[in-house]
């Protein structure tokens, strides 16, 4: 009686048993044997395996959505003539379990804003501050405002680590004067 394994049990064959199935065969069904074998391991690291009644899948960078931001000044903001607060609107899309900031960006380093953080998914409004409020050396400078996407957690006003970031908005660039 030829050997034979049952398709619906496959799952729960050993390669013990596979290799004493492999050798009541020819040498053109083993090689047979082999490549269904070599196909079935490469669909179970590149899509997954499905046993009953869950399903494994290995996720690749291209399955994860990449963060997605929009940012504007308010309405009655001058780019050219900004005071030390701005506001800002904008929304975020695809940031589940990240955290969102906006940053100001001074020429020296990158800022982190207060307010926003952790899991912010849709619109935000927030405040940018240029520079220190009374200090002569925050005037006629420019200053770059973004919102940035990160996956580790940042202080107010620590400096924004870059490795961190997964996605950065379009930058807006204001010329504080007052």
């Amino acid at each position: 009686m030829p050997a034979t394994i049952d398709p619906v049990e496959v799952e729960k064959v050993t390669v013990a048993e596979l290799l004493r199935f492999a050798k009541q065969l020819s040498l053109g069904s083993c090689l047979l044997l082999g490549g269904l074998l070599s196909g079935l391991l490469l669909s179970v690291f590149s899509l997954g395996v499905s046993t009953g009644r869950t399903t494994t899948r290995v996720l690749s960078d291209t399955d994860i959505p990449k963060p997605s931001l929009t940012l504007t000044l308010a309405p009655d903001v001058n780019p050219d003539r900004a005071s030390f607060k701005v506001a800002v609107s904008g929304t975020v899309a695809d940031a589940k379990q990240l955290y969102t900031y906006l940053v100001v960006d001074d020429g020296n380093a990158e800022w982190v804003e207060p307010g926003l953080g952790f899991n912010r998914d849709g619109p935000f409004f927030s405040t940018a501050y240029l520079g220190l409020e009374t200090d002569e050396r925050s005037l006629n400078k420019w200053y770059t405002i973004f919102a940035a996407v990160t996956d580790k957690e940042h202080k107010e006003y620590q400096h924004l680590i870059s490795s961190a970031v997964r996605a950065r908005g379009s930058p807006i660039r204001v010329y504080r004067t007052h």
